[in-house]
C-alpha cells in the first residue's frame, strides 16, 4: 500500500512537473516554477510582431502597388482633362 502511494506520488509530480512545462513551452526538464524576465517576453513578443508585419508587407505589396499605379492612371487622367478644359 505504502509502494502504491509513493509511485502516486511520485507520477503526479513528475507528470506536473513535464506537464507544466510542456504547457509554458519550456524545455521538458526545465525548472517549471523559474519565471522569466519581463524583458525576455517583451523581447520574444516583440520578434514576433515584427515577423508578422513583415509578412503582412511582404503579401500585400503586390496589391498595393496594383493600386498606387491604378490611382495614378486615375489620376493622370482628371489632370488631363483639367488640362484641356482649361485650354478651351
Amino acid at each position: 500500500m505504502k509502494l502504491l502511494l509513493l509511485v502516486f506520488v511520485l507520477g503526479f509530480g513528475l507528470g506536473g512537473w513535464l506537464g507544466m512545462n510542456l504547457g509554458q513551452g519550456n524545455d521538458l526538464f526545465s525548472n517549471p516554477f523559474a519565471s522569466k524576465a519581463m524583458v525576455d517576453n517583451a523581447k520574444a513578443s516583440g520578434s514576433k510582431l515584427l515577423q508578422q508585419g513583415k509578412e503582412t508587407v511582404q503579401e500585400k505589396t503586390p496589391q498595393l502597388l496594383e493600386q498606387g499605379k491604378d490611382a495614378l492612371q486615375d489620376g493622370k487622367a482628371v489632370v488631363k482633362e483639367k488640362v484641356q478644359e482649361l485650354q478651351q
